[in-house]
């Protein structure tokens, strides 16, 4: 509960879900650039 709704925690956590967020997009750019997510 703390971890979630802390008010301390919760820069940090945002900080580490916007991470996770860039990592999938620079994944899902460089599959679609090699043309694995072409129809």
């Amino acid at each position: 509960f703390k971890y979630k709704y802390h008010p301390d925690e919760y820069s940090k956590r945002r900080e580490e879900q916007r991470q996770i967020i860039k990592k999938r997009l620079d994944i899902f750019m460089e599959l679609h650039n090699k043309g694995y997510l072409d129809d």
